[in-house]
């Protein structure tokens, strides 16, 4: 299981039930066009690695861990998405299918140097929040 996809299934579980929800296998494996016995055989993999509370037929519940990697990704997310709205003046419409590219490639340590020359937005273009920095957590 590559680190690009444990972050795609927490987005996608932090995306369907938030902080403290779960998400059920069959809206996970809708949200990332996957079918629900692949995402089931993932969600025993993280709950193994501790992202995820794990319950058949109730789905994943992000645990501490996964919560951390959730929030980090989304603040790579819409920080990427200012940085390609306001600096480089990328489509509107471009922007979140970019930064969704981008968000696993770049590091922590970039993401804070890419925020400090933003200047440390509070929101990204759609007006959502941008978490502050985080302690790293490896994936």
């Amino acid at each position: 299981m590559s680190k690009e996809q444990v972050e795609e299934y927490i987005e996608a579980i932090f995306d369907i039930a938030g902080e403290r929800g779960s998400a059920r296998t069959t809206e996970v494996a809708k949200l990332l066009n996957n079918v629900p016995s692949s995402v089931t055989e993932i969600f025993q993999k993280m709950a193994q690695k501790g992202f995820v509370l794990y319950e058949p037929y109730k789905g994943a519940i992000l645990t501490e861990a996964g919560l951390e990697i959730a929030k980090r990704i989304k603040r790579k997310h819409r920080l990427l998405e200012v940085f390609l709205r306001n600096t480089l003046g990328v489509n509107c419409k471009k922007i979140h299918e970019e930064a969704c590219k981008m968000e696993h490639a770049i590091s922590d340590e970039t993401c804070n140097a890419l925020c400090r020359s933003l200047e440390a937005p509070a929101r990204c273009p759609n007006g959502k929040w941008i978490y502050p920095c985080q302690k790293n957590i490896e994936t």
